[in-house]
C-alpha cells in the first residue's frame, strides 16, 4: 500500500508542475466535478479580449481561438485557503455558449484513496476491532476531501462570473 501512496505523491508533484506550466494533457485528466455551460451574448460588441488574459483569481493559456486552459492563481503566500485539490480545466467556446470543464488532480485523489485503504488495513491488522479508530481516520480524510471540493466549487463560481462579464472576440 505504501507503494501506491508514494506513487500518488510523486504523481501529485508531477501534476502540480505540469499544471503550473500549462501542459495540456494534464488538464484533460482527473476527476471531473464541474461541467457547466455558460451562455454567451453574441450581440455585445467585442473589444478583442484574448483568452490568455489572466485575472486576479485565475490564470489562462490559449490553445486556439476558441479553447483555453485555466487554473487557479497559485500564489503561495496569498491570503486564501489552499486545498490539496486545486481545480483546473478547459474553457471551450462553441457558438453562443462557453463550456467549462473543471477537474480535480489525480495525484491527491490517489493519495487520499490510499489513506482510506491503509487506515482500514491498519485498523484491521492491529487486532483492535475498535470502530471509533477506523471512523476517526476515515472521517479526517473524508472531511478534508469534502471541505476541499466545497471550497474549490465555490471558488469556481468566480470564474463563471468572470466569463459572463467578458467581451469575447468575434468568432
Amino acid at each position: 500500500m505504501w507503494v501506491v501512496a508514494a506513487a500518488g505523491l510523486v504523481l501529485t508533484v508531477c501534476e502540480f508542475i505540469a499544471t503550473w506550466q500549462f501542459f495540456p494533457l494534464v488538464f484533460r485528466i482527473g476527476l471531473r466535478i464541474v461541467n457547466r455551460i455558460v451562455p454567451w451574448d453574441q450581440s455585445r460588441p467585442s473589444h478583442g479580449f484574448m483568452l490568455s488574459d489572466d485575472s486576479e483569481n485565475w490564470k489562462f493559456k490559449a490553445l486556439g481561438p476558441d479553447t483555453c486552459l485555466f487554473r487557479a492563481s497559485l500564489t503561495p503566500f496569498a491570503p486564501r485557503l489552499h486545498t490539496p485539490f486545486p481545480l483546473r480545466g478547459t474553457i471551450t467556446r462553441r457558438g453562443n455558449v462557453i463550456e467549462l470543464d473543471g477537474r480535480l488532480p489525480t495525484g491527491p485523489v490517489i493519495v487520499f484513496g490510499g489513506w482510506l485503504i491503509a487506515w482500514a488495513a491498519g485498523s484491521f491488522f492491529s487486532g483492535s476491532l475498535d470502530s471509533s479508530w477506523l471512523i476517526s481516520g476515515w472521517g479526517f480524510a473524508l472531511g478534508i476531501v469534502v471541505l476541499s471540493v466545497f471550497i474549490e466549487t465555490r471558488r469556481i463560481r468566480t470564474l463563471f462570473d468572470e466569463l459572463r462579464a467578458v467581451d469575447w472576440p468575434a468568432a
